[in-house]
This record gives structure tokens, C-alpha cells and sequence, in this order.
């Protein structure tokens, strides 16, 4: 792929990765982690002097900036500091967000700007995604496919069964089909067999799933994602988890609470 390409690929798995904004380096350093939290194989810390409400301040500054893009309000701060302070787990609170209105407003942006770049897309519609999101539905289901599927992608590209298949592998999996995946698939559209089935297919494979895991270690991490991590998480998705359940499990990490 050309520098373009690939800066397009970046931008749509960031986008994926859950709207997040990328940190500023935070030193990598660590303090022992509290009773109960989850340890991650390639996790590499030494000890910090930060006392624990120091350590409970800087986690709900940091989800918030990692998930919400912003900063916590004084009394947002206040709440969920005293949530950690009474036992409610780091990865709950990360649930709650993950949840919230705001992120999936945020998400259903941010996604529909990377994978529909200058496309105008009407705000009733944009409604439609998020109700969907916010009534219970997977992030791929309720916004991704449904995004994929409609007649504005790929965007700026000769309309055919062809360049739909390539723009949605490039998209979602960072990479171009290869012959027999192209050859298949325009063969299933041409069958009549839709785009649907299709985007469904490739957002619930390893391979994007994979994607998904090493830009959350990287994102929130500033790693690349172990092979140890990589197998758990994924037996995780095998399982049934779902994208927010995995995330949570990172940023409710003894080595995501380490980091400054």
C-alpha cells in the first residue's frame, strides 16, 4: 500500500478501536498493583512513589482522555473517585463509560468519518446508528456493517462488486483481498448474496479481531500487543465477549492503572 493508503488504514482502526485519542507518553513506570487486579503477560513495570488516591485521580484523568477524549469535570472526578475508593473495580467503571451516550455518539462519528471520508451523511441516519448502539447492539452490527453496506461506500471510487470488496478489506483489515477472497466474494454479491453477509463475516473473524487487540495495546498500553495477551484476549471474543468487555479487561489492568 502507498503512504495514503496506509495512513488511511491507521486512521480507520483507530477509529474502530473505539474513538479513542491517543495519549501523550506517559512514563512507563509502575506501582505494586491492588488486590484483584488483572495482569497482562507482557506487563513490565517497576515500582512508583504515587499513593493510591493519587493512583485512583490519575486512572478516572486518563479513561476519560483515552475514551471520551477529554477531561473529567470536577464532580465526574469526585464520583468516581469515590466509586474506587469503596471497592467498585477499575474495569467497571471502564464498562460504564464504554457504555455511556457519549462515547457511542462519539463512536458513530468518528467511524462514520473514516470509513466515509467527505461524504455528507444525513444526521436522521447517524440517529439511527446510535439508537442502535444504545439499545444493546454490537458496535460492529449496530454501526460498522450498516456503514459498509450502504450505497455511499466506498466512497470516492468507481461503483462494482470489486471495489467494494477491496475498499472493506482494506478497511477493516488493513490489507488488500487476495485473489481467491476477491474471485469469492464478488462471485456471492453477483449471486446476489448482498454486502451484508460480508462485513459480517470479516467483523467477526480473527484476523479483524486481531487488528482490533494490537491498536487497544497500543492505544492504551503505548505497546505492541504479547502473544500471550493476544491468545487470551481472543479466546475472550471466541467466547462471546464483546469489543467493550476486552477493552475493559485492558484498561482495568494492574499495568493500565501503572501508567502516569
Amino acid at each position: 500500500m502507498d503512504a495514503m493508503q496506509n495512513a488511511k488504514v491507521a486512521f480507520v482502526l483507530a477509529a474502530l478501536a473505539a474513538c479513542v485519542t491517543p495519549m501523550l507518553p506517559r512514563d512507563a513506570a509502575a506501582a505494586p498493583p491492588p488486590p484483584g487486579a488483572t495482569h497482562l503477560p507482557g506487563d513490565q513495570r517497576t515500582p512508583d512513589k504515587r499513593t493510591p488516591e493519587q493512583r485512583n485521580t490519575d486512572f478516572v484523568r486518563h479513561v476519560f482522555h483515552d475514551l471520551l477524549g477529554r477531561a473529567p469535570d470536577a464532580q465526574e472526578l469526585g464520583v468516581y473517585q469515590h466509586a474506587l475508593t469503596t471497592g467498585t473495580s477499575r474495569e467497571a467503571i471502564a464498562l460504564l463509560l464504554l457504555g455511556s451516550n457519549e462515547l457511542h455518539d462519539r463512536f458513530v462519528k468518528q467511524t462514520a468519518a473514516a470509513l466515509l471520508p467527505g461524504v455528507t451523511i444525513a444526521s436522521g441516519y447517524l440517529g439511527t446508528l446510535l439508537a442502535r448502539l444504545n439499545a444493546g447492539d454490537t458496535m460492529e452490527r449496530s454501526v460498522i456493517v450498516p456503514l459498509v453496506e450502504s450505497n455511499h461506500y466506498p466512497p470516492k471510487m468507481r461503483a462494482g462488486d470489486a471495489s467494494f470488496v477491496t475498499a472493506v478489506y482494506r478497511d477493516l483489515l488493513g490489507r488488500v483481498p487476495t485473489a481467491n477472497e476477491l474471485s469469492s466474494d464478488v462471485a456471492s454479491l453477483q449471486s446476489g448474496g448482498g454486502r451484508r453477509p460480508i462485513a459480517m463475516r470479516i467483523t467477526a473473524s480473527p484476523e479483524y479481531r486481531e487488528k482490533l487487540l494490537a491498536s487497544f495495546f497500543t492505544t492504551f498500553l503505548g505497546r505492541a500487543i504479547d502473544a500471550a495477551s493476544q491468545q487470551s484476549f481472543l479466546a475472550m471474543f471466541a467466547n462471546g465477549a464483546r469489543r467493550e468487555q476486552v477493552m475493559a479487561a485492558i484498561l482495568g489492568s494492574a499495568e493500565y492503572y501503572a501508567r502516569r
